[in-house]
């Protein structure tokens, strides 16, 4: 609850669905594709995520990124932006266990967050924005 004014404003109810659902994406991706150990990871940087599965249109067989509710800071346009477009840039379409170790930590770390919180803490967000800027 935020307190403004005098007034208690409330979440509403789509907000707290859309806070777990978010939480539970970001649950999804630690355990199938940022695995703890990062030496053992085989997921390619740019092979889709439980985000990006969330986002698959089966109407249209395609993906709609416009509508993915994963922080921009972490991927954006495709993958193409964000620290996964960093990420992208630097090494190209390359095994998780071959990308420098700080920024796979990064990444997990901004999603265990994602997990736990519903949001990125503002010093991982400085962190991320410091790296890819």
């Amino acid at each position: 609850m935020i307190k403004e004014k005098s007034k208690i404003i409330r979440p509403g109810l789509d907000d707290l669905k859309e806070k777990d659902n978010l939480k539970r994406l970001a649950g999804v991706c630690l355990r199938y594709k940022w695995i703890e150990n990062k030496s053992k990871n085989l997921s390619k940087l740019m092979s889709p995520c439980a985000f990006c599965f969330n986002c698959y249109d089966e109407k249209i067989k395609s993906d709609d990124c416009s509508n993915c509710q994963i922080p921009k800071i972490i991927c954006d346009d495709d993958g193409r932006k964000g620290l996964i477009g960093f990420i992208f840039t630097k090494y190209g379409n390359v095994f998780l266990k071959e990308i420098d170790k700080r920024e796979y930590d990064l990444i997990r770390k901004a999603l265990i967050e994602l997990s736990k919180n519903g949001q990125i803490s503002f010093q991982t967000k400085r962190i991320i924005k410091k790296l890819i800027s």
